[in-house]
């Protein structure tokens, strides 16, 4: 059994890890507050943007230069407390995956942990982003990697509210035109859209800054949904903690009133003895 020292002790332990998860709350609260704004505000605009690149890209698909094909891009984090939502998307991720024969790509540790505890032996390519941030160094490099593929399929959090965090997909479409097949289609009449100044021009604009807008939208989305999901997770640790330390002043409770009581049965018993001793004498 506890000592009435050693609860003292814990309930000491319990509050600087209360404080220490407050702490983490409140720059979790801190970071989603800073992007939460423009990632609602963009969120329509850049969903349109993918959908717009993949007709592009379809339409173009017979001019295009040859590519590597697919990849898919899985979005995790480099360090825990994220509560669910990074689970919620590999859960996505790996199911895709599967039946899945192209490259396949991992943004964060956490995310090649996993990887490896379901025992998959593929290679995959790990891209280094941090989880707090989108730097233009970072993703220039993931586009080098990623602009080289047809269609890349990111797999990511998305945020909806505060409570509620959901695993998505997006498609980034990276779309490289032959300008020589593209004039005789042209010719032919069989594009959907209206290309201007040219089909190799829009191609670019499309396969390059287009598909990067996209795929740091998604990286940023994707932040957002992580942040929130610690500040959930990070208020149910706190929700935990406090209970504990409701335990533990209950145990306190219990072990001061059982000492008290020991007291006083002792002095009942010194003023028994007295008394039987004034008796007896």
């Amino acid at each position: 059994m506890k000592t009435l020292k050693q609860l003292v002790e814990e309930m000491k332990a319990m509050e600087d890890i209360r404080e220490v998860l407050e702490a983490y709350e409140e720059m979790a609260a801190e970071k989603m507050r800073e992007i939460r704004e423009g990632i609602l505000k963009g969120r329509d605009y850049f969903s349109r943007l993918a959908e717009l690149a993949e007709e592009v890209g379809a339409d173009l698909g017979e001019v295009r230069t040859h590519q590597a094909g697919e990849a898919v891009v899985f979005i995790s984090a480099n360090e825990g407390l994220f509560g669910e939502i990074v689970e919620k998307v590999f859960s996505q991720f790996i199911n895709y995956v599967k039946e899945f024969k192209g490259d396949v790509y991992i943004v964060g540790k956490v995310g090649r942990q996993m990887w490896r505890e379901v025992g998959e032996s593929r290679l995959v390519k790990m891209i280094e982003l941090p989880d707090d941030q989108v730097r233009e160094e970072g993703l220039s490099r993931a586009m080098r990697f990623l602009g080289k593929y047809q269609r890349v399929r990111v797999f990511y959090g998305q945020f909806f509210n505060i409570a509620r965090q959901e695993g998505a997909m997006r498609i980034v479409e990276a779309i490289k035109v032959d300008q020589e097949g593209n004039q005789v289609k042209e010719r032919n009449g069989r594009l959907g859209y209206l290309y201007e100044p040219d089909e190799g021009e829009i191609g670019r604009k499309f396969g390059e800054e287009i598909a990067a807008s996209v795929f740091e939208e998604t990286v940023r989305e994707s932040q957002l949904a992580k942040f929130a999901s610690r500040m959930m997770h990070l208020d149910a640790a706190v929700f935990q903690v406090e209970k504990m330390k409701s335990r533990l002043r209950g145990e306190r409770l219990w072990l001061k009133k059982r000492e008290e009581n020991r007291r006083q049965s002792l002095r009942l018993a010194s003023v028994y003895a007295r008394q039987k001793g004034g008796q007896g004498w």
